[in-house]
């Protein structure tokens, strides 16, 4: 394999294992039950940096929608994140964020009205599967 291929997984193995440490950062680094304080952290830093790299700040009703979109989108999830983080063994959010694929297509036949794909099911099972067997490896 060229070494630009290395580098393009390399690059692309890097968020998902930086956001899959998350649990186990909290649950071993981080103060105890401090969802907010941990939130802080994960995102203040990158919003300064995004801040200093653009330069530019928001004018009339931007800081208003600025201060809902981020609340709602960064603020509120990344609290319910570490709270869970806090609360539930890593496994078993490894296992709830496996069967994101499940409730997309749960969801999208209802609200979308999508049809029901066979292939898709067979997908989310089999992904499913993997985490289960890599989450108890003694009795797979």
């Amino acid at each position: 394999m060229p070494s630009s291929h290395l580098k393009v997984l390399a690059m692309t193995a890097t968020a998902p294992i930086i956001w899959g440490s998350t649990y186990l950062v909290t649950q071993t680094l981080l103060p105890a039950d401090t969802p907010f304080t941990a939130a802080t952290i994960r995102a203040l830093p990158a919003g300064i940096l995004i801040l200093l790299w653009t330069r530019q700040t928001l004018s009339g009703g931007w800081w208003v929608r600025a201060m809902v979109l981020g609340t709602l989108n960064i603020g509120l999830f990344f609290t319910c994140l570490f709270a869970a983080a806090y609360r539930i063994p890593g496994s078993m959010a490894a296992l709830l964020l496996a069967s994101q694929s499940v409730w997309v297509l749960l969801l999208s036949r209802w609200w979308l009205g999508t049809d029901f794909n066979m292939t898709a099911a067979m997908q989310c099972g089999l992904g499913m599967a993997g985490v289960v067997m890599l989450l108890n490896p003694g009795q797979s």
